[in-house]
């Protein structure tokens, strides 16, 4: 274990290796940390953040995480959900309701309720798509459910050799071959979820779906689009962002008018404490330039840093603790962003692997994740600031 001071940072930062099976750990609590085995689907293991054991679980299907909320934690099995109260210490099975050829998507915890995301690999013979959304109780009832309408894809472009080239590129309608979850998690703002499902296998289009948490009404639905990064704000706004085909916006979703803002600029987005709407801009196919901006009410945009210097434009998610202090991973690096300092690097660390996660401990910690190759064991830098 190292303890040591980094440059631009003004809190300590610890360094160790964490097991080998614990790859993609989430945070139990701000000492403990929380896994499926990666060796081993069947066993859920927990330790504290000195590496110690704690113990583990074994599981009666392999699963995989699903989420964790204050002291509720729950695993997704083959057909059935898992859940714990106790840390993980022991699980309650919760057989969901599925219908043919339907399979488990992700979870989210709300309250004392679980919402899971449903949907079909294929087209049933007689119903087509039809991706469902349930929420659950602990004790397994169904609380409500909802079945998300496929949206037609208006963007494919038609080209053909009897046609003049001022008269391409048109489009056409198409129905989607798959509609699947989107790879965005599902986000709870206020009253509303934020859902997404898309045809990756033929387009990558997709769409987004507001929906009621209690009641499970579908609220909204947008277009066919290109999705990308969605971010969670307060009081039931969201920003939407799209990346392809030609778009490369972001959009915000408020629960009373729907789309009332637009920008020209996509990528992880944070609001700071002023209510500032701040977006670390990812490159797009006109240029790779990448540098963070503020997106002003009437829809521009004002630049608050120099552009990245090129390189890998792989980011992490974004992550804000107290304070207004805002950390990703871009290049190989960690960054800092505060609204007095600016923006700055913490460290560099040369991984071969994407395997990079910032999980936060508490609101004045996080701790960094990364594989310097895939085989091996994971390192973790816990900071506090």
């Amino acid at each position: 274990m190292n303890n040591k001071h980094t440059p631009g940072h003004s809190g300590s930062e610890t360094r160790y290796l964490l097991p080998r099976q614990l790859s993609a750990p989430f945070c139990l609590d701000p000492q403990t940390l929380c896994s499926i085995n990666s060796e081993d689907n069947h066993c859920f293991i927990v330790i504290r953040l000195d590496r110690y054991l704690l113990f583990s679980t074994r599981l009666p299907q392999p699963c995989r995480f699903g989420d964790v909320k204050d002291d509720i934690c729950v695993l997704i099995g083959n057909s059935s959900l898992f859940f714990s109260t106790d840390t993980g210490g022991s699980f309650t099975e919760i057989a969901v309701p599925l219908e043919p050829e339907e399979r488990l998507g992700k979870v989210k915890i709300d309250r004392q309720e679980i919402i899971v995301r449903l949907f079909q690999m294929k087209k049933h013979p007689t119903f087509g798509l039809q991706p469902r959304l349930l929420c659950l109780s602990l004790s397994g009832d169904l609380i409500w459910q909802t079945r998300f309408p496929v949206v037609n894809e208006k963007h494919i472009l038609v080209c053909s050799a009897n046609l003049l080239p001022e008269d391409l590129p048109r489009t056409r309608e198409q129905e989607p071959r798959y509609w699947l979850p989107g790879v965005q998690e599902l986000l709870i703002s206020d009253h509303i979820l934020m859902v997404s499902y898309a045809d990756y296998a033929t387009t990558g289009l997709g769409a987004w779906y507001a929906i009621h948490t209690g009641s499970g009404r579908l609220l909204w639905q947008s277009r066919s689009e290109p999705l990308d990064h969605t971010t969670a704000l307060s009081d039931g706004r969201f920003i939407l962002g799209t990346s392809g085909y030609g778009a490369f916006d972001s959009y915000l979703f408020a629960a009373e008018n729907n789309i009332t803002n637009h920008w020209p600029a996509n990528g992880p987005c944070f609001k700071t404490g002023e209510g500032r709407l701040m977006l670390l801009q990812s490159g797009d196919s006109s240029s790779d330039h990448q540098q963070l901006l503020e997106l002003a009410p009437e829809g521009s945009l004002m630049k608050h840093n120099q552009s990245f210097p090129d390189g890998n434009h792989h980011i992490a998610k974004l992550l804000q603790l107290a304070g207004d202090k805002i950390f990703f991973w871009r290049n190989h690096s960690l960054w800092s962003w505060q609204t007095k300092q600016g923006l700055s690097k913490l460290i560099q660390v040369n991984t071969q692997s994407y395997l990079v996660k910032l999980l936060a401990l508490s609101p004045s910690s996080f701790a960094l994740i990364y594989n310097m190759k895939l085989s091996d064991s994971p390192n973790i830098h816990i900071f506090n600031y």
